[in-house]
């Protein structure tokens, strides 16, 4: 019986050192599996702080372009408004350069007309007169025509 024991013995001390080494196969695995996992982990925290990182730098270069876009608006509006200014009052001083030329020439053309109207109040007096001087000469020829017809008539 000892010996059926011993044997029986012996071979569930085989198969107990079988399990027992299939079991530090699965925890020498299982150790194995968790160092992998711990370097999976590892890798993708170090990947999800590179993403966060790079997001942002991301974000400070869109602000900072943002920014620039906005600079670069408002220098814009005000080159555009200065420019506009300093059209309008280029626009004045021309205007009102024209406007004094203009006066001036208007001015000197008043003159000039006041001139030719005393001028033709003058000539109109002129030829009054001549008419005046040659109504009369008309005038004597006339009455003196009549007279000398009438004398003639009468002769005949």
């Amino acid at each position: 019986v000892c010996g059926e024991l011993r044997s029986v013995l012996e071979s569930k001390e085989g198969e107990l050192k079988s399990v027992c080494e299939s079991v530090e196969a699965k925890a020498s695995e299982l150790h194995d599996l968790e160092a992998k996992l711990a370097r999976v982990e590892a890798d993708f925290e170090a990947a999800a702080t590179e993403v966060r990182e790079r997001a942002g730098r991301e974000r400070e270069r869109d602000e900072e372009h943002r920014n620039q876009v906005e600079a670069m608006e408002m220098e814009k509006k005000a080159v555009v408004e200065k420019m506009a200014a300093e059209y309008g009052q280029q626009h004045r001083e021309k205007m009102t350069e024209l406007k004094k030329r203009a006066e001036g020439r208007i001015g000197a053309l008043q003159k000039k007309v006041k001139e030719m109207e005393e001028e033709l109040k003058g000539r109109e007096e002129e030829l009054r007169n001549e008419m005046n001087e040659k109504g009369e000469d008309f005038n004597k020829l006339q009455a003196r025509f009549e007279s000398e017809f009438l004398v003639e008539a009468a002769g005949y």
